[in-house]
């Protein structure tokens, strides 16, 4: 069963395309700047540069979206950040977390046979330093 909100929220008026686009690319770009300047750190003190990519997941980037959504409450302070009108049963939450899950394990499947293809062909052009390792392999 699904748990309407109480709270009446009057209609939200729809994003332009300007706005839409800069709320996904700012972050983003912030996380990118955030995972450069910390594989530096990370290499400087023996961690492998995934240390910097989850630093960046688990801190950078719920500032960056909190912020996003606190601008948003001081520039229009009775309209609603998020406009839920209901919420998801659990179950479904954790359906949909599953079957991100899954693909994620498929895709990875699916592209590593093609991963050196990948590095020299499209990204060869990326700075080794950024690379992503792991760390597995003792480096």
């Amino acid at each position: 069963m699904t748990a309407v909100l109480l709270a009446e929220v009057e209609q939200v008026p729809a994003h332009q395309s300007a706005p839409s686009v800069l709320l996904h690319v700012v972050p983003g770009a912030v996380a990118m700047l955030a995972y450069v300047g910390l594989v530096p750190l990370a290499a400087a003190v023996g961690l492998p540069s995934v240390a910097a990519l989850a630093g960046v997941g688990l801190v950078v980037v719920p500032v960056a979206q909190l912020g996003i959504l606190g601008m948003h409450n001081r520039h229009r302070p009775g309209e609603p950040a998020v406009a839920l009108r209901a919420r998801l049963p659990l179950t479904r939450v954790v359906g949909w977390a599953l079957l991100e899950i899954v693909l994620a394990v498929v895709a990875f499947a699916v592209t590593t046979p093609l991963t050196q293809l990948l590095k020299t062909c499209m990204f060869g052009w990326w700075p080794q330093t950024w690379t992503i390792r792991l760390g597995t392999d003792g480096q």
